[in-house]
């Protein structure tokens, strides 16, 4: 590219390449892109070549072959290096080979130059950053100035890591004694037009580029402007011919010429990348555009996006009823093809920071619909990817621009959408706030389907927030709102979060009842996304309810399914249950090498609720293998996530597991706390199912100090509620403690109930069938 530096560089070469050619090194400027200058017409390069090895001009012919075949023969059985600078194209260098086996030729160009056969192509890169620094501070020629200082380090930046830009600006400070290092970064952070400040006499890399510029058609050059406008990192066919207003052949072919040329580069295939210094010269030339075109250009451009990112939206399933989409003014004649959810996750990845910038560029230039519409289409695949900072940057984003135009339904989306993000993130109260806020503006603004997705999304984080009853309200009032509109998709969301709901306050039969028929329901809709998930709830529900050959099944589903979609997140979910169904049936190295699996991706993906969660999952695992420590640790990480976000329910089952790690361990006082504070947490909130955990629980330490008196009691009254709420392996557990301690007063009675013990378990597939075994028989 213009100012990279080529001809210091070939020189530099040829100086150190000179020794092995005795037979003379010469340079001829071709000056391809001189100021004022034509370039050198190649009969002319082959005079002043044929000059230069001793040809008398008298003898020189007048046609260029001749010259050309007299250059060769003169050169043949030579050694020379011959260096031709700022060639201008192929047919300008191709007359100029000598020819000769022995022979050297280096080329220096702006242009790719692509004809010429048998050459060995170089592209130089801008410096790195350590070499722009060290040349700064030598050219800068200040004593006192360092390579390492920082203020360099962000010249060079502003600098673009250009040598000519560098070795310019390095003048300024070597010529102006009084300015520092910090004024300098300053003056190039504050002006509008950065590169026209890096200038010396009659140098400039402005000039240089616009010598480039220059050699290229109008078409390339009206393209070179508009790609100015552009706010992403790199840009491909589509958008350039959006911006442009050209077929898709012609961007296509121009985009090539630039790269051609050195003013794109091309990183992957088919996506191009503007240097920082040239996007500032192409963003100066098009200011001087006509305002109107250039507006034009941008609504194009913005439009080619927004109707791109939500046709994508379609084919990403999301969780929530898809509510109305904005229609685009000007709908570009090419996209992208995208028609199925692999190539939607594919484009969107690609273009995921382009479309943010266009958020954010769209909000700058006052197009509020693009900024509310872009970031509400993308929101589905940021959610399954983990995405979840940047699509809270930019649903506040949107949610500002909305609110700044009195756009109540462009509102209503951005809260909501953001909402649903907060309570991913396990800001659950904030959640609260914001789906509340939602659904008003939706009422407002007569949207009663994405009402009822606010209402729907306020019952979930109300029940994060331990408010049951209010989350069983807001379901009841969204599932009324989905049937009156006959959206069935809706209709199965809510039934799905009541059969949560169910199962966290211990009522696993209604919970197994509500699961599996909204399970049905997403199978008849064809609607994958709440499918996985409802196979993840079924997945607990029925190893709580005993049914491990169910369980297994229905993760393999939900397992598969999250993988097909492309949802990460719900693959961590997925994984976390896995782990538990396997160490429930006693493939405990497995189990723990799930469970770390799903603990790390949850990591990876900044879940840190979903962490919390495999984390108490990873910590039971290691207990059963009989690993203590690594168990104690692990719970130790899973409580405090578990208060960090204020989710009791696995609060209560982390401090019961860390009870019985403790006890093991000989703290009978921090397990005798663990295990008071989980009972008085369940019991708290009403989780059955964990307060009967829980009972069961400390009954089983009270049986191993020796206290069998006060372990009697509590395995009998936990076996009523073990049965009522349908938990057999709970009922088994509390069965086996029980014979235990009939054992000492009533030999018969104990054998029984290690009996109805060992049937359970045996009947349910659980390991612990075998220790009861052992019971009996001794």
């Amino acid at each position: 590219m213009p100012g990279i530096g080529k001809t210091a560089f070939a020189l530099h070469a040829a100086h150190l390449l000179a020794p092995r050619f005795e037979d003379g090194q010469l340079f001829l400027h071709l000056h391809g892109h001189t100021p004022g200058q034509r370039p050198v017409d190649p009969s002319d390069a082959l005079a002043s070549l044929l000059l230069a090895v001793g040809v008398p001009a008298r003898q020189i012919p007048a046609d260029r072959q001749s010259r050309s075949t007299l250059w060769r023969q003169r050169v043949s059985s030579k050694k020379i290096l011959l260096l031709l600078d700022d060639a201008v194209s192929s047919e300008q260098v191709r007359h100029l080979l000598p020819g000769s086996p022995d022979s050297l030729v280096l080329v220096t160009s702006r242009r790719r130059l692509t004809a010429l056969e048998g050459v060995v192509p170089i592209t130089l890169e801008t410096l790195p950053p350590a070499e722009a620094t060290t040349l700064f501070s030598r050219l800068a020629g200040r004593p006192d100035l360092f390579p390492s200082d920082p203020h360099v380090a962000e010249i060079v930046r502003l600098c673009g890591y250009l040598p000519l830009a560098i070795r310019l600006t390095a003048g300024k400070l070597a010529h102006h004694p009084s300015w520092s290092v910090r004024d300098l970064v300053a003056d190039l952070t504050r002006t509008q037009n950065r590169i026209a400040a890096m200038r010396a006499e009659d140098d400039s890399v402005a000039s240089a580029f616009d010598l480039s510029y220059r050699d290229l058609s109008p078409d390339a050059q009206l393209l070179l402007r508009r790609l100015g406008l552009h706010p992403g990192s790199d840009i491909d066919a589509y958008t350039a011919a959006a911006l442009g207003d050209m077929p898709l052949a012609t961007a296509q072919d121009l985009l090539d010429v630039l790269f051609i040329h050195h003013l794109l580069e091309e990183p992957a295939r088919g996506r191009y990348h503007m240097h920082d210094l040239v996007r500032q010269r192409a963003k100066f030339l098009v200011s001087l555009d006509p305002p109107l075109e250039v507006e034009a250009a941008l609504d194009r451009m913005l439009d080619y996006y927004l109707h791109t990112v939500q046709h994508a939206a379609r084919s990403i399933i999301g969780r929530a009823p898809a509510s109305a989409r904005l229609a685009v003014r000007f709908p570009p004649a090419w996209s992208p093809e995208i028609d199925n959810s692999d190539q939607a996750l594919d484009w969107l990845g690609e273009q995921r920071s382009n479309l943010h910038a266009a958020i954010d560029f769209a909000a700058f230039r006052a197009h509020p619909k693009h900024t509310v519409y872009i970031a509400a289409a993308m929101n589905d695949f940021l959610r399954i990817q983990g995405h979840w900072d940047e699509a809270i940057t930019a649903h506040r984003c949107a949610l500002e621009a909305a609110t700044r135009t009195a756009d109540r339904l462009g509102e209503a989306l951005a809260l909501g959408n953001l909402g649903s993000l907060q309570r991913l993130k396990g800001e659950y109260e904030a959640a609260v706030h914001s789906q509340e806020q939602a659904q008003e503006a939706y009422r407002d603004a007569g949207d009663r389907l994405g009402e009822a997705n606010a209402v729907h999304e306020l019952g979930i984080a109300q029940r994060l927030c331990a408010d049951y009853a209010a989350d069983r309200v807001s379901q009841e009032r969204a599932c009324g709102l989905y049937q009156a509109l006959g959206n069935r998709l809706g209709e199965a969301n809510t039934l799905h979060e009541l059969g949560t709901m169910y199962f966290l306050r211990g009522n696993l039969r209604e919970s197994l009842t509500v699961q599996t028929r909204a399970l049905e329901m997403f199978q008849e809709l064809g609607k994958p996304y709440g499918l996985p998930f409802a196979y993840n709830e079924l997945t607990v529900v029925s190893y709580l309810m005993g049914d491990y050959p169910a369980a297994a099944t229905c993760v393999a589903h939900g397992m598969r399914l999250h993988h097909e979609l492309g949802n990460t997140f719900g693959e961590a979910y997925s994984l976390k249950e896995l782990g538990v169904v396997e160490y429930l049936t006693g493939n405990l190295s497995s189990a723990v090498t799930t469970l770390t699996a799903s603990v790390d991706l949850h990591r990876r993906l900044d879940s840190r609720y979903g962490m919390g969660l495999a984390l108490t999952e990873l910590g039971t695992a290691h207990r059963l293998s009989g690993d203590q420590e690594n168990a104690l640790s692990v719970l130790v990480q899973a409580l405090s996530l578990h208060r960090e976000f204020a989710f009791r329910y696995g609060e209560g089952c982390t401090l019961k597991e860390l009870a019985v790690v403790k006890d093991l361990r000989g703290d009978r006082a921090g397990a005798d706390a663990d295990i008071e504070s989980s009972l008085h947490l369940h019991a708290m909130f009403a989780h059955r199912h964990g307060l009967t955990d829980a009972v069961v629980t400390q009954a089983e330490i009270l049986l191993r100090r020796g206290e069998h008196g006060s372990a009697l009691e509590k395995f009998t009254s936990s076996l009523g509620p073990a049965r009522e709420i349908g938990a057999p392996l709970l009922e088994a557990r509390a069965l086996e403690g029980l014979g235990h301690c009939l054992l000492r007063t009533d030999t018969a009675q104990g054998f029984v109930k290690l009996r109805e013990a060992h049937t359970v378990y045996r009947r349910i597939g659980a390991p612990d069938a075998s220790r009861v075994e052992q019971a009996l028989g001794a």
